[in-house]
């Protein structure tokens, strides 16, 4: 030998879609049916987002405006109260960055500072406060929350 090298006779690598084109062809169709799965899910299918339900949504109002604005502000603006450091709801703070169950949690456990307003509420009540809340956030802020549950 001459010390070179021999060359492999299969010629170049190819890239991976090319050496598994079937798996490449699932793998596309199981991102383009996500897509339109989630399309279908979070949008009333003509490519707007869905509101919420009116009479959840007038639930949610009726019992934030009861239990949750003396504190947080009937615009979520927070800290409606002097001394009590209740944070913003309104999108304007962190309240989106948390997931839903995080915020339902709080409502319904309390947290170092608030009370647990909502022990004494069902699942679904809980959820319309969530969901009025929501409503005072950019669109932005609600497609990038993590951990949603579903509107």
């Amino acid at each position: 030998m001459s010390g070179k090298r021999a060359s492999r006779a299969s010629g170049p690598r190819l890239t991976w879609w090319r050496r598994r084109p079937g798996a490449t062809v699932v793998g596309v169709a199981l991102a383009i049916g996500g897509v339109l799965a989630t399309f279908t899910l979070w949008t009333d299918g003509a490519g707007e987002r869905a509101g919420p339900d009116p009479d959840v949504l007038a639930l949610g109002e009726t019992l934030y405006t009861q239990s949750c604005a003396s504190c947080h502000g009937a615009a979520g603006e927070g800290f409606a109260q002097a001394g009590v450091p209740a944070p913003p709801l309104d999108g304007s703070a962190h309240s989106w960055h948390h997931a839903d169950e995080q915020i339902l949690g709080l409502i319904r456990e309390g947290g170092t500072i608030m009370p647990a307003v909502g022990r004494a509420w069902s699942d679904d009540q809980r959820a319309a406060v969530l969901t009025f809340v929501k409503t005072r956030w950019e669109p932005w802020q609600r497609d990038r929350q993590p951990g949603t549950i579903g509107e």
